[in-house]
């Protein structure tokens, strides 16, 4: 009867321990492989954040350039490109990945 009781409490303390690594927080930000801890988003990252938010594959993008600027102290990259007869651009925040504005056909949208 010993025997079994300490096995039992043996299994059970082994499943606690292994079901505990599993209540491990994530960190959202090391999920998007575009955004790194070190220095973020580079030229290329920008580029797909942008593309994808306009819903354009580069290889349908017409006159695609990057260009990296500082505004406001902030590194950003400027993504500009025509799709379709209109004309995008895009500032993506190069420590963040995140889209700061987006200006579609001259117009100003965030």
């Amino acid at each position: 009867m010993k025997k079994s009781i300490i096995i039992l409490l043996a299994v059970l303390f082994v499943a606690i321990f292994a079901l505990g690594g599993c209540a491990k927080a994530e960190d959202p930000t090391t999920d998007d492989p575009a955004v790194s801890d070190a220095a973020s988003v580079d030229e290329d990252g920008a580029k797909a954040i942008a593309l994808e938010d306009a819903g354009v594959p580069e290889t349908a993008a017409e006159d695609l350039t990057v260009t990296s600027e500082e505004v406001d102290g902030e590194q950003v990259y400027v993504i500009a490109f025509v799709w379709s007869g209109f004309d995008y651009q895009y500032t993506v925040s190069a420590s963040t990945g995140e889209i700061v504005e987006t200006i579609f056909d001259g117009e100003v949208l965030n």
